[in-house]
């Protein structure tokens, strides 16, 4: 299932992309993963070719007050009666292994389930090897001059239903990394090579060198 009507080259894809695929995305109670919770989080599965498998997300309860209810609408009476992340570790866990994880500013995502995991006293650290950041790769494939999931979205005509709920969130994160799977297939980057937000060189196809998350 494709968010847009690009006439997408299976064969292509078939040669270019071999693994799996977890397209993540959370909410959380602030930008800190050593002292903020993670509140939803939003987990559709693809095969290689990027044909949606299956979707899940929940919501979780933090046990600390939820901040932030004006930019993603969820509030503490909202998270009273979610699982903690403790009751969805194994699942979260079993959903993202085997896979190459794609999140929108993934350095962040894959922070807070890191510190998730640590705090629950769990063998598991997702390195940055296996993920790829569509917010990266937009400075490869894309003219928009804002690169947040929001200005990306539309400026590529990428269907966002709600911003900043974790499903629409990560469905508007896939549809971006079809565009630039798109783009690479028929030579059409902006640059090859760039510098993140963070000042960190940046190559194009990421999707193409990440490994698939052994789970450990």
């Amino acid at each position: 299932m494709f968010f847009h009507s690009r006439a997408y080259n299976q064969d292509v894809l078939r040669d270019s992309l071999t693994r799996p695929f977890a397209v993540i995305d959370l909410e959380t109670t602030g930008l800190i993963p050593s002292r903020d919770r993670i509140i939803e989080i939003a987990i559709i599965l693809t095969d290689e070719h990027l044909n949606i498998d299956s979707t899940w997300s929940t919501l979780i309860n933090p046990n600390m007050p939820v901040t932030g209810t004006q930019i993603h609408g969820i509030s503490d009476a909202d998270v009273t009666q979610a699982p903690q992340f403790a009751d969805v570790s194994t699942q979260v866990h079993n959903l993202l292994k085997g896979r190459v994880i794609v999140a929108h500013n993934a350095a962040f995502d894959v922070s807070f389930l890191n510190a998730e995991f640590k705090r629950n006293n769990l063998p598991h650290s997702i390195p940055l090897s296996a993920v790829v950041c569509t917010m990266d790769q937009s400075h490869i494939y894309s003219e928009s001059k804002r690169h947040s999931l929001a200005h990306l979205a539309q400026f590529h005509s990428v269907d966002y239903e709600q911003r900043h709920r974790a499903i629409f969130d990560a469905k508007a994160c896939l549809g971006l990394l079809e565009e630039f799977a798109y783009r690479e297939q028929n030579n059409e980057r902006v640059c090859n090579c760039a510098l993140n937000r963070r000042g960190e060189k940046v190559l194009p196809g990421q999707w193409l060198r990440a490994h698939a998350w052994a789970g450990n």
